[in-house]
């Protein structure tokens, strides 16, 4: 508490909260626009039924690749993302099955790795998505190898236990395993407009950031700084940066803005958490650099200038 046993203030803790709160104030988050064209499926079911962690391979990795995303529940209506990641296990409802379905068929990208719907709440088996069953899984422990989404594409290293599928429909994803031969370890596969892109292995920071690349994933800000977590928000003319340093030391944070890519010219920066502003030209933002001390983080406000 930021005001001690005798009414108080605790002048280490006092100055922080009165930032937060005033920095709060001042952007009020709830009116702000995430610039995030990604979503993760949240089913509230399967937490409660501790099926879950929070620690899911996919939010693990989609954290430690930098990317910000929605939270959508299959449950209710159809995703408004054009693309969205599948968080959860093998059972579904078929009501959250029938979404999924109608999200792909109407244009959207689903994409999901070992963990993938396929069977219904009354765990009977469902292929309702369009979702198809590997044949095998090879190593029992995890095993390092390289995959390539597409041809010309740079080779991944995974390092992951491996699902193998037979002759699935689409494009084939392909592993050499030397001694084990070549096996198809994913697929992507065209339903109605849209596409399931199924992944055999575990999910990780350089997959999920060769998904993002190979798609073309529009993403508003991307931190090359280890630690630094970032959301990129828009409301009107104004954007705004959210970034934390959840490491031990200070960093000099770089973050590269791709939301501002088409701004061109001056550009206002505040730092809102010390009402410093300084004016920018377009290059000085590519990337942005600042500094944010340990377990600490910066709100900036970037609006382009008439000129």
């Amino acid at each position: 508490s930021p005001i001690n046993e005798w009414g108080r203030t605790r002048p280490e803790l006092y100055d922080v909260f009165k930032q937060l709160v005033s920095v709060f104030n001042e952007i009020h988050p709830p009116t702000l626009q995430k610039l995030s064209a990604v979503a993760v499926t949240f089913n509230p079911l399967q937490y409660a039924a501790r099926t879950l962690s929070h620690n899911s391979p996919i939010l693990v990795a989609l954290y430690d690749a930098d990317v910000d995303y929605e939270l959508y529940d299959p449950r209710i209506g159809v995703c408004a993302k054009k693309f969205l990641f599948y968080s959860g296990n093998q059972w579904l409802e078929a009501t959250s099955q029938e979404n999924l379905r109608r999200y792909v068929e109407s244009g959207g990208t689903l994409i999901a790795f070992r963990d993938y719907p396929r069977k219904d709440d009354r765990f009977h088996p469902s292929s309702m998505i369009g979702f198809e069953d590997p044949r095998s899984t090879l190593f029992e422990f995890k095993k390092k190898f390289q995959i390539q989404l597409a041809p010309k594409r740079p080779r991944i290293d995974i390092q992951s236990s491996v699902y193998c599928f037979d002759k699935p429909s689409g494009s084939r994803i392909e592993a050499d395993f030397g001694s084990f031969g070549k096996a198809t370890v994913g697929y992507i596969k065209h339903v109605g407009k849209g596409r399931i892109i199924h992944l055999g292995f575990e999910p990780s920071r350089e997959a999920v950031l060769e998904l993002l690349d190979y798609l073309e994933i529009p993403r508003g800000a991307q931190s090359s700084t280890r630690d630094v977590k970032t959301g990129f928000f828009r409301r009107g003319k104004d954007y705004y940066l959210i970034a934390v340093n959840n490491g031990d030391e200070d960093k000099s944070a770089s973050v590269h803005l791709h939301g501002l890519d088409h701004m061109k010219g001056r550009i206002r920066v505040q730092d809102m958490t010390h009402s410093h502003h300084a004016i920018y030209t377009y290059e000085r933002l590519r990337p942005f650099s600042f500094e944010v001390p340990r377990k600490d983080g910066k709100v900036f406000r970037f609006r382009a200038l008439s000129s």
